[in-house]
């Protein structure tokens, strides 16, 4: 059965005046009624003044940068729908009926969060992933679905990346949002983890698609490894330590590689002083 949808959109910005006004464009595809949330964690560029000239959106202003999980929580606060798309800034839907998507989706019993195909420098990208375990986090890649390129139809998964999210409002609240532990990278897996342990449905959808510019940094490459330590730390406490010098070892070979020049140098060695500094959590 099929039903007009209200969706609260939600885009959490930080310099991005280069992209966030093609992003906006292109939610004309959503086709159905639609506020638009913007969380800037305190751009220095033209961000805010890029989109002055859009009509209600409304525009919350943090006085510093509170990291991506806060501000994606401040947006779901703010939102009056419980439908809700969280979009990266840099994204952009196609002419597609997402509409249709949004349907199947809420009317799936224990819905947790959806993602869908996403499409980079004309090509598909990998957007499902696994969770960690330690026979993945030497080579972040193991971390990635390779298989999901291959998927024809509605598919449970572990974790999706959180450029596009699909959720429900009321779920995200009784699992406590994002986690704010997190400031950048590896808080879609995170939430899809504690997703699952209350056995809500984690879904990829390769039916529709959408556009990332794909802005993830080299430079940003020790809030990853930031972020798999966190999840041992919180969810497989025993196996911390292990994880904690897997990590190092795969960081240390990396650092004997690679060229000081290359931008991946000076994050690797900023994941490394901030992993030796953690505490074991034995």
């Amino acid at each position: 059965k099929f039903f007009m949808i209200k969706i609260s959109v939600i885009l959490v910005t930080y310099n991005n005046a280069d992209e966030i006004n093609k992003c906006i464009d292109s939610l004309k595809f959503l086709k159905c009624e639609i506020e638009i949330i913007i969380v800037d964690n305190n751009s220095t560029d033209q961000t805010l003044e890029s989109i002055s000239h859009h009509k209600r959106i409304v525009i919350i202003k943090n006085n510093r940068n509170l990291g991506y999980s806060k501000a994606v929580n401040i947006g779901v606060k703010h939102a009056t729908q419980n439908k809700i798309l969280l979009l990266n800034p840099d994204t952009e839907l196609f002419d597609q009926d997402y509409l249709a998507l949004m349907n199947k989706l809420f009317s799936i019993q224990n819905f947790g969060v959806a993602s869908i195909k996403m499409q980079s420098n004309d090509k598909e990208a990998i957007s499902v992933g696994y969770f960690p375990d330690l026979s993945k986090i030497f080579f972040l890649n193991s971390l990635l679905n390779k298989r999901s390129l291959g998927y024809k139809k509605i598919t449970e998964v572990e974790w999706v990346q959180g450029s596009f999210m699909i959720f429900d409002k009321k779920v995200h609240d009784k699992i406590d949002g994002f986690n704010e532990d997190i400031f950048l990278y590896g808080e879609d897996l995170d939430y899809c983890y504690r997703l699952k342990k209350f056995n809500y449905h984690v879904l990829h959808d390769p039916n529709y698609s959408y556009y990332h510019t794909g802005g993830f940094s080299l430079k940003r490459t020790h809030y990853i490894y930031s972020g798999l330590l966190n999840f041992f730390k919180t969810y497989k406490p025993k196996q911390f330590l292990i994880a904690k010098n897997i990590i190092l070892l795969s960081i240390w070979i990396r650092l004997f590689f690679i060229s000081k020049e290359n931008n991946l140098y000076n994050s690797l060695k900023i994941a490394l002083e901030s992993i030796k500094s953690e505490k074991n959590n034995t």
